[in-house]
């Protein structure tokens, strides 16, 4: 018979045995935690990290969070190619070569780096722009430079971005590429000669059917030297049907007092973003001097249809702001045509 001490110690060692093995267990997992983490980060970025060889790719690879956006930008890449026309492709390709040339040669810091991977990202994943009848297609076209003469000899950035009917069925959806692309690069070309300036513009669609597009362009210009920016927009409402430009008084029936009543919303929500704003802005039509507005005056750059209603560019030194003007107050103003037009 074993003894009630030799017992104790019997079961004192099989506790201890038990302790040491749930420990060791516990260490072992902890250790396949870590080695599969470190596997992931090595490994979690689009390519190879082991043959990492250039700035980039090495920063990539080392930074956990630019890794994840490597993968994002990625897949976000590859499922635009595929949603895209031949066309479509071959200028989004040259443009993602374009954007990597860029990111591999600047001196951006690890959080810049995360800032340009995130836009990018913004931009491959609206690429298509999906309305009723219609597929767009966002162009990018970067001319992106370090410039030596700038006085902070930094990069100098131009940036250009319209939109493209992606299947054009007819000469009027053709019309229309080759319209808003022209309007595109000739506003763009007015910085050309500004060697110092960040030029960023672009073209937007905000409205579509059957019969209508509306949009506008906006261009922000940075200049180093002056160290200021501006900002500038100017809207676009065009029918393809007929290759014309819509008017504002094509959307309104005239036997009703439809210009007394815009001209009453837009003032009352001039008033609002004057408030929000504390600035002083202009409205399209405004004489600056009586602050009464004639509707008549308003050309077509300074208002576009959106789904919500009618917007109108308000204006001040620097920049630019939208005002919408709901569709449920002007709906009993409009003319049959124009109800067709807004809600086709």
């Amino acid at each position: 018979m074993k003894s009630a001490n030799g017992s104790r110690s019997i079961k004192r060692q099989d506790v201890a045995q038990r302790l040491y093995l749930n420990i060791f267990s516990i260490t072992f997992s902890i250790a396949i935690i870590i080695c599969g983490l470190i596997s992931t980060q090595a490994t979690a970025a689009s390519f190879d990290c082991k043959k990492a060889s250039t700035w980039l790719e090495k920063t990539v690879c080392a930074n956990p969070e630019l890794s994840k956006l490597d993968e994002q930008m990625a897949k976000a890449y590859q499922d635009a190619l595929k949603s895209l026309s031949p066309e479509g492709q071959k200028e989004t390709k040259q443009y993602q070569k374009q954007w990597l040339k860029m990111i591999s040669s600047s001196s951006n810091s690890e959080d810049g780096l995360k800032n340009q991977y995130k836009e990018r990202i913004k931009q491959l994943q609206h690429i298509l722009i999906k309305f009723p009848d219609h597929v767009f297609r966002n162009v990018y076209v970067d001319d992106s430079k370090t410039d030596k003469t700038c006085e902070t000899d930094a990069s100098v950035d131009k940036e250009l971005t319209y939109p493209q009917i992606e299947y054009p069925r007819n000469e009027n959806e053709k019309f229309w590429n080759s319209l808003i692309s022209q309007k595109a690069i000739d506003g763009y070309k007015g910085y050309k000669n500004e060697e110092c300036t960040n030029i960023f513009y672009s073209c937007t669609i905000i409205f579509n059917n059957k019969r209508l597009i509306s949009g506008y362009c906006r261009d922000y210009s940075y200049d180093h030297g002056a160290l200021h920016a501006i900002a500038t927009a100017g809207c676009l409402n065009w029918l393809l049907e007929t290759r014309q430009e819509l008017q504002i008084a094509d959307l309104f029936d005239n036997k009703t007092d439809w210009r007394n009543k815009l001209s009453l919303s837009i003032s009352q929500k001039k008033k609002e973003q004057e408030a929000h704003d504390g600035t002083k802005l202009t409205a399209p039509g405004e004489d600056v001097n009586t602050g009464l507005m004639d509707i008549s005056n308003i050309n077509s750059k300074e208002w576009m249809i959106s789904k919500e209603g009618l917007s109108f560019r308000l204006t001040a030194w620097n920049y630019f702001a939208f005002i919408t003007i709901d569709w449920k107050i002007l709906e009993p103003y409009l003319s049959k045509k124009g109800r067709l037009l807004i809600f086709d």
